[in-house]
């Protein structure tokens, strides 16, 4: 298995996957959210993120390699990754049948971002336990009935099964970066024109629960909300809540990014720290400022969300028939924020771990391990890898208790 890519090769890496592929699905993908982008700018940073690879690849093959060293190299490299580590799987790969689902869930992926994160996801934990000496086995590469993802053998160790589950950082919420964006683009269009020259407007809007999805039902809470604002309205008449507060900006000339910073940290002085998602808005010719939060009555329930989800996982998609290990990836945390959460007292990581090990359904799963998001590590020159933390529990009870395997996942390299 592929896990370190030389820079050099990306040129082979992209005309090998366009073969495999029979065509470039990531420049459809990305051609059609162009539109999108056009309508709201706010979800800019949402879709790239969401769609890194399929932009990665577009620019790769607009550019090619004279992008190196820029802006966008990063992406490159992490969709060449990608691109490198499919390649891999499909030249090892023994069943037919199994190889062209798997290209088929490859090509898919690149206008389903939810099925994209998936596949990352269960490659970036093969390359982390290849790392570690074993053997990796794909269930979907196979015309079988497993469910799990990965099935791994290695020396003084017994083969056991993995299931992956990467937890978006909206796990839970009720308001996700989707939802509260479409909002705030039509509140920013709308009430960008209510703010006086060199001030800054900061504005909190709580709604009750969740916000509606129908284009039409958002157009009339924003005009709600910015009727309810314009009258100096602490609520709507269906309960949302509005705070707000104007500041002066500085008197002096700020530079336009640095000015975004300023505007946040306005926000954050009124309000404190966000309890759901910001949008800020700068006109440097106008010197116009706008910051507006949107949240939600409800709190966000993520461990509720994440035992949903471990249950499936453990109940329905591991075999019981091996000694099983939950993989649960927690998107938007680094490795540093990773290691700095392991470290808390109380250690909620802890408690919900010890919670999904103890279950006495789950006799079959011998660890659980956190993984923080991967970041790109050159080697040497021209040389990179994905690098994460990994925050692993064994199971203190079970048949499977005393198997070794969550030290295994934190052992060193054995290659």
């Amino acid at each position: 298995m592929l896990t370190d890519l030389h820079e050099a090769h990306f040129p082979e890496v992209y005309a090998r996957f366009t073969e495999l592929l029979q065509g470039k699905p990531w420049l459809k993908a990305t051609e059609k959210l162009r539109p999108h982008l056009k309508a709201n700018p706010l979800s800019l940073a949402r879709i790239q993120n969401e769609y890194g690879v399929a932009y990665g690849l577009t620019h790769f093959d607009r550019d090619g390699m004279s992008l190196a060293d820029s802006k966008v190299w990063p992406t490159v490299q992490q969709a060449m990754s990608y691109a490198a580590q499919v390649c891999g799987l499909v030249e090892n790969a023994k069943d037919e049948k199994g190889k062209k689902a798997y290209l088929g869930r490859i090509s898919g992926s690149f206008s389903n971002p939810e099925e994209m994160r998936a596949i990352r996801f269960e490659h970036l934990t093969a390359m982390v336990l290849h790392h570690r000496g074993a053997h990796i086995e794909w269930p979907d590469e196979c015309s079988g009935p497993e469910r799990f993802d990965l099935l791994v053998s290695a020396e003084d160790i017994l083969t056991f099964e993995v299931e992956c589950k990467s937890c978006s950082s909206d796990k839970g919420r009720p308001i996700t970066t989707k939802d509260a964006s479409e909002l705030l683009n039509r509140l920013t269009k709308d009430l960008l024109a209510d703010v006086s020259s060199r001030d800054i407007l900061v504005l909190k809007v709580r709604v009750p629960k969740r916000l509606p999805t129908a284009h039409k039902d958002l157009d009339s809470l924003a005009a709600e909300v910015a009727a309810a604002f314009r009258e100096g309205k602490d609520s709507t008449e269906v309960g949302v809540l509005l705070a707000h507060a104007n500041l002066a900006a500085p008197a002096a000339p700020v530079p336009p990014e640095e000015m975004m910073h300023v505007i946040y940290g306005a926000a954050s002085h009124v309000f404190g720290e966000p309890e759901g998602h910001r949008a800020i808005v700068y006109n440097e010719k106008k010197s116009l400022s706008l910051c507006i939060e949107v949240c939600s009555g409800r709190s966000a329930q993520f461990f509720n969300a994440v035992w949903e989800t471990a249950k499936h996982a453990v109940q329905d998609q591991m075999t019981k028939l091996r000694p099983g290990c939950l993989v649960l990836r927690l998107e938007g945390i680094s490795k540093d924020e990773l290691q700095h959460l392991a470290g808390e007292t109380p250690n909620s990581l802890a408690w919900f771990a010890t919670k999904v090990l103890g279950d006495v359904r789950h006799e079959h799963l011998a660890c659980l391990a956190y993984v923080s998001d991967e970041e790109m590590v050159s080697l040497n020159s021209g040389s990179e890898t994905a690098q994460t933390s990994t925050y692993v529990f064994e199971s203190p009870v079970g048949k499977y208790s005393k198997s070794g395997i969550g030290q295994f996942f934190m052992g060193s390299p054995r290659i």
